[in-house]
């Protein structure tokens, strides 16, 4: 499915979410955009979201909790929350705030671990 803001991809291993724009300037401009995947968390039959950040090159803090948020929330119904193909530098914020404890980063969709 495809829309504005989103590519919405279902498969056997869980849904992959790849969003269109380049930077998450703030949590508040892209709300329509963190409305949307936050939906698809929610669903309980959504065990595994995985978030394509091929076309990001820019998140602000404010984005980096809403990544800690969709987490708890997949959590909440025993699924969990998957972050691929993240760029080099937003990788070296995630590790710096230590938030790869917390976070799962891979650097291919295809390869979600178990």
């Amino acid at each position: 499915m495809h829309n504005s803001l989103l590519h919405i991809d279902q498969r056997d291993r869980g849904t992959i979410v790849k969003p269109l724009q380049s930077q998450f300037l703030s949590a508040t401009e892209s709300r329509p955009l963190w409305d949307q995947i936050s939906k698809i968390a929610h669903d309980e039959t959504c065990q595994t979201l995985v978030l394509d950040l091929a076309n990001v090159t820019f998140v602000s803090s404010e984005i980096l909790g809403e990544f800690i948020e969709l987490t708890r929330t997949m959590k909440r119904h025993s699924g969990r929350l998957v972050l691929c193909h993240v760029c080099s530098e937003i990788h070296d914020v995630i590790q710096l705030m230590k938030l790869d404890q917390v976070l799962t980063v891979t650097d291919n969709c295809e390869q979600i671990p178990d």
